[in-house]
């Protein structure tokens, strides 16, 4: 099954009312060329139905590169904060975040008083990007 994001479906929607906008333009174009009197009701509703095709597509595609924008502009790394399960100790590290972390999950033991250790929180750290 695929699996549909934000970013997918936007681009699906511009790339329907694109091939939309240019079927109803086309029909109007033929119909406006075909029609004697140029105030043809039916060709104008193609040529209004067209050009909104075409600005509701101009629209979803505007907001697809801003989410791929954002995308590449937001880079962050998850860190695991590990403490030590000890009240005395106040040992304290950091670690890039490793696939089966979890909050109070035990550790190891503590370099200092030999307790156990525990992950303490997890989060992002946003790191910044040169423009």
């Amino acid at each position: 099954m695929v699996k549909l994001s934000k970013n997918n479906v936007l681009l699906f929607l511009s790339i329907i009312f694109s091939i939309l906008s240019i079927i109803f333009l086309f029909i109007a174009i033929i119909n406006i060329q075909n029609a004697y009197d140029l105030m043809d009701f039916y060709s104008i509703d193609f040529l209004v139905a067209g050009i909104l095709c075409m600005v509701v597509s101009l629209f979803f595609s505007y907001r697809h590169r801003r989410l791929l924008g954002l995308k590449l502009l937001k880079q962050s790394q998850t860190v695991t904060r590990i403490k030590c399960g000890n009240i005395d100790c106040n040992y304290k590290e950091e670690r890039f975040f490793q696939e089966g972390d979890y909050i109070f999950k035990e550790v190891g033991k503590c370099p200092k008083c030999n307790g156990n250790l525990y992950i303490d929180a997890i989060y992002d750290l946003e790191l910044k990007t040169k423009k």
